[in-house]
């Protein structure tokens, strides 16, 4: 088996897809096709990208433009799917009978046993009255062909694209992994509907890229056995909130986990003990007659929650030994019978039971830093930002880090703009460059779901430019209007609206059914709207369209 398939979605609906189908993180863009800009019509598809003719909109044609309404009132006037494109192109096909292709791509140089994503964002150009409103509409056939032989290893359908109000652009993701020593393979979209009346389409923003996996794990520093927990290569002892890239073996794909540590610090500083060899040295209640490093546990300030204590013990040879130690605040070291927390040169003899002595020389350096950050504890709606300030005093050369990053607007700046999705532990970072000495400070964060959304309970499209359209007012946390649905008083559809910015761009509906004045009355709808966080919203309610 070459070739193993996770299955085909499309994404204009809410869509439960397994950790396997890329949940919730596609990677980059590995190849990104929006067919440019300027003027129309535009140029051809390169050979051998479809199989259609270019050059009219006749049946078994193709054209490349930045409008869609080149059919009379029997096709939507709409722009292309690229956001933020000027006069962006999209491809225009009017399918005929036969089972025609309107794109395939080969793509290579693909990894083996790796998890990739083909999108394609599709619409159905026919007004809901084309055709006396019977026109056919298009269904598109994805597959997935093994180019060194021409084998199908996947054929799926996007079933019927149904006709709405306005030109709307639905994406429809195929999901596939790919076999061992498999690095290329070709992906065909096709015709799969009759010709006849209807069947004319418009696709855009072709695009190929890596399928992620994300995890979230959270912990208690207390409930683990040593008060750190190691992700990949890295251990963590602080509370806090961290992510980790871990690469799949044998694979392009990376599995992105989230760790929220929460509880209190259970490692301290380390104690670092220096005797004469062949003395007794006694530390953390044990007697020692060499080097040793160990951890002694402690009973923290939380019951059951005990905390950890390093000793690094160095036995010294009976000779004149010279060291440079670096301490930072709150270290400190022992030579023989004497304690040192400040910088200095210090000659200690140390004396053996024997009367042998060891001349230490220690050369300390002292080095510091400490941060305080303000606020210390947020309290925010969601989609709302604070100004964070940090203070660092004890270092004049030193680094910062906000964590986590993507909460920031700027991860080593002394006063970012924080804008928080999740409630938790927030932590600024600080490392003092010369002595590589560090100190955090918590920020306690909660984050409060807002949920004023509010739509007028009447309005009167008469062209008086009073209360003429009927719009959605909502606070900055929601971003996006699912669906939006307007019911007559028998329960018919009267206006629809999907994946809307909440921007200002979206208007709203002006009272029209099908090009003519909606009647006076009272109106049901269905209102889905989505906050910065994903999470969602529904409404439902009633207006009076007044004349």
């Amino acid at each position: 088996m070459r070739f193993f398939i996770l299955g085909l979605l499309c994404l204009c609906v809410l869509s439960s897809l397994s950790a396997q189908e890329c949940t919730p993180s596609p990677g980059p863009a590995l190849f990104m096709e929006d067919f440019g800009s300027g003027s129309s019509p535009g140029p051809p598809l390169p050979g051998g990208t479809t199989t259609y003719n270019y050059g009219s909109i006749d049946n078994g044609n193709y054209v490349v433009s930045n409008r869609s309404g080149l059919n009379d009132w029997l096709w939507h006037d709409g722009p292309d799917h690229t956001e933020g494109d000027t006069e962006g192109y999209m491809l225009i096909f009017n399918a005929d009978e036969e089972a025609g292709t309107f794109y395939q791509k080969t793509f290579t140089d693909l990894c083996p046993n790796t998890d990739y994503i083909f999108s394609c964002y599709l619409a159905n150009l026919a007004v809901p009255t084309a055709c006396i409103g019977n026109a056919e509409k298009p269904n598109v056939r994805f597959t997935v062909i093994d180019p060194s032989d021409g084998a199908t290893l996947l054929s799926t359908a996007t079933g019927q694209i149904f006709y709405s109000s306005t030109l709307t652009w639905r994406e429809y993701t195929i999901f596939f992994r790919t076999g061992p020593g498999q690095t290329a393979l070709q992906v065909q979209m096709t015709n799969n509907a009759p010709g006849g009346c209807g069947n004319d389409l418009a696709a855009d923003d072709i695009s190929l890229r890596l399928c992620n996996v994300q995890r979230e794990q959270s912990f208690d520093l207390c409930g683990l056995p040593d008060g750190s927990l190691s992700v990949g290569d890295n251990t963590y002892t602080e509370p806090g909130v961290y992510l980790d890239a871990l690469p799949i073996p044998n694979s392009c794909n990376d599995t992105l986990i989230t760790t929220t540590l929460s509880g209190t610090t259970r490692l301290l500083p380390t104690l670092r003990y220096t005797f004469c060899q062949g003395d007794t040295l006694e530390a953390a209640g044990r007697r020692f007659t060499a080097s040793a490093s160990f951890v002694d546990t402690l009973a923290g300030p939380i019951p059951d929650c005990p905390q950890y204590q390093p000793y690094e013990l160095i036995a010294q040879s009976l000779q004149s030994t010279t060291q440079d130690i670096t301490l930072c605040l709150g270290d400190s070291l022992r030579v023989g019978n004497n304690w040192y927390t400040s910088a200095g040169a210090y000659v200690d003899s140390l004396s053996t039971p024997t009367g042998c002595d060891s001349v230490v020389m220690t050369t300390i350096t002292t080095g510091g830093i400490e941060v305080e950050v303000n606020p210390p504890t947020v309290e925010v709606e969601l989609g709302q930002t604070v100004q964070m300030m940090s203070s660092v005093s004890l270092s004049s050369t030193y680094t910062l880090s906000w964590q986590p990053e993507e909460a920031f607007s700027c991860a080593g700046c002394p006063a970012p703009v924080l804008q928080p999705r999740y409630s938790g532990i927030y932590q600024l970072f600080a490392t003092d460059i010369p002595t590589g000495c560090t100190d955090s400070a918590a920020v306690q964060v909660r984050v409060q779901l807002c949920d004023n959304a509010f739509v007028p309970n009447a309005f009167s499209p008469n062209s008086d430019e009073v209360n003429d359209r009927l719009g959605v007012f909502t606070e900055n946390c929601f971003t996006r209007l699912i669906s939006w649905r307007i019911f007559d008083r028998w329960g018919e559809l009267v206006y629809e609206a999907k994946e809307q910015p909440l921007d200002g761009r979206f208007t709203g509906w002006d009272g029209q059914v099908n090009g003519q004045p909606a009647a006076q009355g009272v109106y049901g709808y269905q209102l889905i709207l989505e906050r910065t966080n994903g999470m969602q919203k529904e409404i439902r309610g009633d207006v009076v369209l007044l004349r």
